[in-house]
């Protein structure tokens, strides 16, 4: 959910930085009062729901992933890395959204901090309201494709359209082990297409 979720923050966070090239989606809304564009965004009904829906798969459609016009369509493994030194940054532990205040918990007790008393919540994304259920394997595949790098590298489960493209289309994560000149052993990941 949270790769379809920044994809979709990315579409509705400012119009006006939407690339004509990738904009086609928004047609939909033209001579639509403000009132209406903002009843298709809270998709209250089944039918706004479709709508979104389909202004999403258009976009993802149109979308090659070669302009990065807004913060919420980065890789986050690029994110990861550091401009100034020779590859990754070094980092002690990576949270993950989900078990944020275990993670706190975790990292508080291993730095002798005091605990954090309170739940700690990330922005709720339930409300992207597009039904990602109704997605066509072509829309959910062109995904797999703009984002291999963060399922293979973060972990994340490919969805199972993403084994259903046509073979030399198919985004899979393979492990390769590699032997450094001292004798070393490695494990590095590769996404590859098939």
């Amino acid at each position: 959910m949270r790769l379809y979720g920044n994809l979709w923050v990315a579409l509705f966070h400012d119009f006006e930085e939407i690339p004509k090239a990738y904009s086609r989606f928004l047609l939909v809304l033209d001579g639509k009062s403000e009132k209406e564009k903002q009843a298709i965004f809270r998709a209250e009904t089944p039918e706004l729901l479709r709508l979104k829906t389909k202004m999403f798969e258009t976009f993802v459609h149109d979308y090659d992933g070669e302009t990065i016009f807004d913060r919420h369509l980065n890789s986050q493994t690029i994110k990861l890395w550091d401009p100034y030194g020779p590859g990754m940054a070094k980092y002690d532990y990576i949270m993950e959204v989900p078990t944020l205040t275990q993670d706190l918990a975790f990292v508080a007790n291993w730095v002798g901090a005091p605990q954090y008393q309170t739940d700690v919540k990330a922005r709720n994304r339930e409300t992207v309201h597009i039904d990602l259920e109704s997605l066509s394997d072509e829309t959910v595949q062109k995904i797999c494709h703009l984002f291999a790098l963060d399922y293979c590298c973060l972990n994340y489960e490919l969805p199972p359209a993403c084994q259903r493209a046509p073979i030399g289309q198919r985004v899979q994560c393979d492990w390769i082990s590699q032997v450094d000149s001292r004798g070393k052993e490695s494990m590095q990941i590769r996404n590859v297409v098939r």
